[in-house]
C-alpha cells in the first residue's frame, strides 16, 4: 500500500489510514474479522497484474466480500484466468451452460473487472435455474470447479445455500459509505486496541 500511495504521489499515512478505517467499519457492518479483510487487501495490492487497477472502495469491498464467503486472493485469481480472453470465456460459459442448465453471457463474463461480480454472476445463475450445490455430485462438483475457476471447497462456500443473499454490490455500496465517513485516527486506533484486548485479554 506504501508503494502504490508513493507511486501514486499520495500521502502514505492518509491512504493507509483511510484503508484502516474503511475495514474496522466493513467489519463491524458485516460480521467478518477486520484482520482478515486487511490480510485480502494486502494479497491483492501485492498483485498489482491483477487487482492493481482497483480503488480503495473496490479493494476493501472485495476483501470484506472474501472474508463473508471464505476465499481468498488465489481462489479470484482462478476466475480472472478463467474469464478474462474471449475464447477462455466462452468456452467456460458454454460448458457450465449445457452442463447444468443455467444461463450465462460470454460478453458480460469477460468484460465484468472485478472477479466477484463475476462469482455473483454465476451464483445469481444457478439460483435461477433453481441448482443448489447440496444436491451435486462429486464429479458436477470438480466439473464446476473447473469451469470457474475456483478451487471445490471455495466453489463450494461461494455457491452454499446460506450465503446467497450475500452480494458484492451490497458490499461496494456500504464500502462507498465507509469511504465518505471515514473516521479520525484515535477513532481507528480505539477500535483497533478495543480488538486487540478481545484477543489477548487486558
Amino acid at each position: 500500500m506504501t508503494r502504490k500511495a508513493q507511486l501514486a504521489g499520495k500521502d502514505v499515512g492518509a491512504e493507509l489510514m483511510a484503508i484502516t478505517s474503511m475495514s474496522l467499519d466493513m467489519a463491524d457492518s458485516f460480521g467478518v474479522s477486520a484482520k482478515t479483510i486487511g490480510t485480502n487487501v494486502s494479497a491483492m495490492v501485492a498483485d498489482i497484474d491483477n487487482f492493481g487497477n482497483m480503488s480503495k472502495k473496490q479493494l476493501v469491498a472485495t476483501a470484506t466480500y472474501m472474508a463473508k464467503l471464505g476465499l481468498e486472493a488465489k481462489d479470484l485469481q482462478g476466475v480472472i484466468g478463467k474469464f478474462d480472453d474471449f475464447e477462455g470465456a466462452a468456452e467456460s460459459v458454454s460448458q457450465l451452460n449445457q452442463a447444468f442448465g443455467i444461463q450465462l453471457d460470454t460478453m458480460e463474463m469477460m468484460n465484468a473487472e472485478n472477479p466477484a461480480d463475476r462469482i455473483d454472476m454465476m451464483r445469481d445463475a444457478f439460483q435461477s435455474a433453481g441448482k443448489s450445490i447440496e444436491d451435486m455430485t462429486r464429479q458436477e462438483k470438480a466439473l464446476l470447479a473447473e469451469q470457474t475457476g475456483l478451487s471445490v471447497s471455495a466453489m463450494e462456500n461461494a455457491f452454499a445455500a446460506e450465503n446467497q443473499g450475500i452480494s458484492y454490490e451490497d458490499m461496494e455500496a456500504a464500502a462507498g459509505d465507509a469511504e465518505e465517513q471515514q473516521m479520525t485516527q484515535e477513532e481507528a486506533m480505539s477500535k483497533l486496541a478495543d480488538s486487540i484486548e478481545k484477543t489477548f485479554g487486558q
